[in-house]
C-alpha cells in the first residue's frame, strides 16, 4: 500500500504548468465573490435583469479572473487552471447533484404526523444535526 500511496505525486507531469497559489494576493479572490454575492443578492434586488442575464454576468466575472490570469501568467497556466477546475471539480459537482436528485425524486413519505410549526422546526433541527454528524450530502440521502 505505500508504494501505492507514495508514488501518487509520480503520477502528475513534471513540466505541468501550476499557478502559483501561495503567491497571490487578495485581490485574485474578488471575482470569486463577486459571482457568490450576484447569485445572493441579484435575484433578490433586480429579478428581471438576473432572469434575463444570469449568463452573462457568470461569463463577466469568469472573464474578470480569466483575463488577469491570462495577462500575468500566460496561456499554458490559464488553460491548464481553467480545464482542471472544469474537469475536476466542476463536472463532478453536476454529476453528484444529478445523482442526488435522481435519487431523492423517487422518496415519498407517508406518515400520520400533523405538519406543524413545531414539527417542521424539529425535522429542520433534526436534519441540521444529521448534517454535522455525517456530513450534509449524506444527510441528504438520509
Amino acid at each position: 500500500m505505500t508504494l501505492v500511496f507514495g508514488a501518487a505525486p509520480a503520477w502528475a507531469a513534471a513540466d505541468a504548468p501550476e499557478l502559483p497559489g501561495a503567491g497571490l494576493s487578495l485581490l485574485w479572490g474578488l471575482p470569486f465573490l463577486g459571482i457568490l454575492l450576484s447569485i445572493a443578492v441579484l435575484p433578490l434586488a433586480a429579478p428581471k435583469f438576473w432572469h434575463a442575464h444570469f449568463g452573462k454576468v457568470s461569463a463577466a466575472w469568469s472573464a474578470a479572473f480569466l483575463v488577469p490570469c491570462l495577462a500575468a501568467f500566460g496561456v499554458p497556466v490559464t488553460l491548464y487552471e481553467l480545464l482542471h477546475v472544469l474537469l475536476l471539480d466542476y463536472v463532478p459537482f453536476i454529476v453528484l447533484l444529478l445523482a442526488l436528485f435522481v435519487v431523492g425524486g423517487g422518496i415519498r413519505i407517508v406518515g400520520g404526523l400533523r405538519v406543524t410549526a413545531f414539527a417542521n422546526t424539529a425535522a429542520l433541527a433534526f436534519g441540521a444535526a444529521l448534517a454535522g454528524w455525517i456530513g450534509t450530502t449524506a444527510a441528504c440521502m438520509v
